[in-house]
């Protein structure tokens, strides 16, 4: 037990943890390889597996918390985002998407390691100050509150943006026509279908409070958007 605290409990537990799964993965896909893991594979496979990690880990955090009301039962345009960041990992395994390989440079994979770093930080810091509000479908919970500090002080959706900061990593580090682009695109779909439910629920749950919260905040991008 104490080591699944100590490996979990922090956030530096769980980049180490997604960082190992990372290099394991890439290593095991390189048996004939005179280096033990394909450095430009790595990169992607650290990055899902540390966002995995984060995401696991506040979920396990907010329990059993009771459901007042669900607002969408099924949501496939979260099902296509999650596919399409998981791309890298079948175009690492297997030779499926081998087609679609093209050449690397190493400004994008720096560039792209940015993105998946800053991607990685929001989606942290935007769980941890959600708390149990946090929910994978569109839940109204029992003593939900409005979440207006931390990173929700200026935006109404961080963790979307995370999301798309993330996506913009895959499509600059994995050297794929397929796996890369298309977790930006599966991204972006499901933040333009599932902003105005959410917003939507948290008018009719949350009233003016919710209103006014709106006036003074951005959705996605601080003055953008």
């Amino acid at each position: 037990m104490e080591i699944i605290k100590l490996v979990f409990g922090t956030v530096k537990g769980r980049i180490i943890l997604g960082v190992l799964l990372g290099v394991g993965i890439a290593s095991w896909n390189q048996p004939d390889n005179n280096v033990p893991f394909s450095f430009f594979e790595a990169i992607p496979i650290v990055a899902i597996c540390s966002l995995m990690a984060i995401r696991v880990y506040y979920a396990l955090q907010i329990g059993d918390a009771a459901i007042k009301k669900r607002y969408l039962h099924f949501d496939f345009p979260r099902y296509v985002y999650m596919a399409s960041l998981l791309l890298p990992i079948l175009w690492i395994a297997t030779p499926v998407l081998g087609f679609a390989d093209y050449r690397l440079p190493l400004g994008a994979t720096l560039l792209g390691s940015i993105f998946y770093a800053s991607g990685l930080w929001v989606c942290h810091r935007s769980h941890a100050d959600l708390g149990t509000g946090l929910s994978p479908t569109l839940d109204i919970k029992e003593d939900h509150k409005l979440v207006s500090v931390g990173v929700y002080r200026r935006i109404r959706h961080p963790m979307y943006l995370g999301f798309l900061l993330f996506s913009i990593g895959q499509s600059l580090a994995v050297s794929n026509f397929i796996a890369g682009p298309l977790g930006f695109l599966g991204t972006v779909l499901f933040v333009v279908l599932r902003i105005p439910k959410e917003e939507g629920m948290m008018a009719e749950e949350f009233g003016n409070e919710y209103t006014n919260y709106q006036a003074k905040t951005s959705s996605v991008v601080p003055r953008l958007w």
